[in-house]
């Protein structure tokens, strides 16, 4: 570990996602807003704080719902369904439906899942 070196996290708080550098030697922890209390902030919620020494704390994130250091290579499961369905009326008015459908599954970057829908699809 260099002195200058950081790890970059992304935070996923109810008011969107942040994403920081924080030094590698600060401590960061995740856990009740008040641990052991009721009531206080909203339902007590989670919270993610960084520490530069034991006493020295240096942020908190409230209403956190999951974080993750960047470093850390994730894939997910992408599923596609993919279908067709076909309608026909006879001569005698009788009406019939055909369908078809194939279920597609394959692992994806993190990255590649959240470009989906920008047209980069995976």
């Amino acid at each position: 570990m260099t002195e200058n070196a950081v790890r970059t996290y992304e935070i996923v708080t109810t008011e969107g996602i942040i994403r920081m550098d924080i030094p590698e030697s600060w401590k960061v922890t995740y856990g009740p807003v008040s641990p052991g209390a009721k009531g206080g902030y909203g339902d007590g919620g989670n919270a993610f704080r960084v520490y530069e020494a034991d006493t020295k704390q240096r942020a908190i994130f409230l209403g956190v719902k999951s974080f993750r250091d960047l470093s850390i290579p994730v894939q997910r499961l992408l599923v596609k369904h993919k279908g067709s369905e076909k309608y026909e009326t006879g001569y005698d008015g009788s009406r019939s439906r055909s369908s078809k459908s194939v279920v597609e599954r394959k692992w994806i970057t993190d990255e590649e899942y959240q470009n989906i829908g920008e047209g980069d699809e995976a």
